[in-house]
């Protein structure tokens, strides 16, 4: 059994409806300590999701907050599956928006110009 993966499976499903039990997650990982770092924060998320359904029923604002860690430690392992680095995904790279190197170099290009346009004097009034 692949621990990510069922981790990664029961945050979907707590997401979805919120039938997670501790039973569940004792099962896909009876010694949470030696689980690699985001995959024990992702367990003990599910924790306190399996522990609080009564509070989360009683106060939404509180609700919102557990489906936040949830949906934040549900990407991290997703971008682990994908192959990320746990540095990288610490860093938050795995949920960046990538600009095109072409666009990177129009834009640097256009800076360029326009800075020279500005040195030379284009951008001066002349009365």
């Amino acid at each position: 059994m692949n621990t990510r993966l069922t981790l990664i499976d029961m945050m979907k499903r707590a997401l979805a409806d919120g039938n997670i039990t501790n039973n569940e997650l004792f099962a896909a990982a009876p010694d949470p300590k030696g689980l690699a770092e985001l995959e024990r924060v992702a367990w003990q998320r599910l924790s306190h999701w399996a522990d609080d359904d009564d509070i989360r029923a009683k106060d939404k604002v509180y609700a919102d907050k557990q489906r936040r860690n949830i949906a934040e430690a549900l990407a991290d392992l997703e971008g682990l599956e994908a192959g990320y680095d746990p540095n990288e995904i610490n860093r938050g790279e795995h949920q960046a928006t990538h600009v095109p190197l072409g666009s990177f170099v129009a834009a640097l290009a256009l800076i360029a110009i326009l800075y020279a346009m500005f040195t030379q004097g284009f951008f001066m009034r002349s009365d």
